[in-house]
């Protein structure tokens, strides 16, 4: 079982676990970091649609990129509502080998990373138009990449299933390319006035909240993951598939 979350744009420089490996598929990065660099400010602005100062920190950080264990650890480097819901500050050396083992960060620059990946920051989100040598934007230079490696620490595992916590803009680098009876999605409603909806900021703090459960009961299994109740959320069976669960929260 390994479980797949989205990173976040605003990013840390330093942690408290030590990283003990860079990412696996850094070679790729290399290549986006090469193409990336070629780039002025003024080309990055449009590009990335962002303000010249973003643009200028950007290709800074890029300028400054480098692939080794001096960085900081991935799980740790993020600093988005999500992985404020992990509590990581709380975490022991049982459920860091957990998180090790089973949670995979993707990424728009390091494609997949591990917990304890060493990352430096960046900024490179997966929907980035960046062309790169005959491809026209980051889907395409990934293609299956990403999925190939997830399907290869999948391998280790007693259950061969992904469960999905990504947004939809990073799971399209990888749901093309996997059988759907391998993937698990979870998703998470609100219920107001008896009309379920999508909120983005409970949204990424309830995938945080599961991640943080699966942490904590040592999940193994798809079963465990319906028990989840974490901040007044429970599994809505009657609307829940073998290939999505859904979980609702209600909102006064």
């Amino acid at each position: 079982m390994l479980i797949l979350i989205s990173p976040a744009k605003t990013m840390r420089e330093e942690g408290r676990q030590k990283p003990v490996s860079i990412p696996v598929l850094y070679e790729k990065s290399e290549v986006l970091l090469e193409a990336i660099r070629s780039y002025c400010v003024e080309d990055l602005m449009k590009l990335m649609k962002v303000k010249e100062s973003i643009a200028k920190e950007t290709k800074q950080k890029f300028q400054e990129m480098r692939f080794d264990t001096h960085g900081v650890c991935a799980l740790e480097s993020y600093d988005g509502i999500a992985f404020k819901s992990m509590k990581l500050d709380m975490l022991d050396k049982k459920a860091w080998e957990y998180l090790q083992q089973h949670l995979r960060i993707l990424s728009g620059f390091y494609g997949m990373v591990k917990p304890m990946d060493s990352i430096y920051p960046y900024r490179m989100e997966m929907q980035l138009r960046l062309p790169v040598k005959e491809n026209k934007h980051l889907y395409a230079f990934w293609n299956d990449t990403i999925a190939q490696a997830c399907l290869t620490d999948l391998k280790n595992h007693k259950e061969q299933i992904l469960i999905n916590l990504a947004s939809k803009e990073y799971d399209k680098a990888i749901l093309p390319y996997v059988d759907k009876k391998q993937v698990l999605t979870i998703r998470f409603c609100i219920e107001k006035d008896g009309v379920l909806k999508t909120e983005s900021t409970q949204v990424k703090m309830a995938r945080g909240l599961m991640v943080s459960y699966m942490v904590a009961h040592q999940v193994e299994t798809k079963e465990e993951i319906k028990k989840f109740a974490e901040d007044g959320y429970w599994f809505e069976e009657s609307i829940s598939t073998e290939e999505e669960f859904v979980f609702v929260k209600r909102k006064d």
